[in-house]
């Protein structure tokens, strides 16, 4: 079970960087 959270708490770390990247470029655009 830890080994399932642990890879569930990585994807949500590179969404929320994904998300971040995604903000940057957007402002950057407008």
């Amino acid at each position: 079970m830890e080994h399932i959270i642990s890879v569930v708490l990585k994807e949500l770390k590179f969404g929320s960087i994904k998300d971040e990247m995604w903000l940057s470029k957007a402002g950057e655009i407008s």
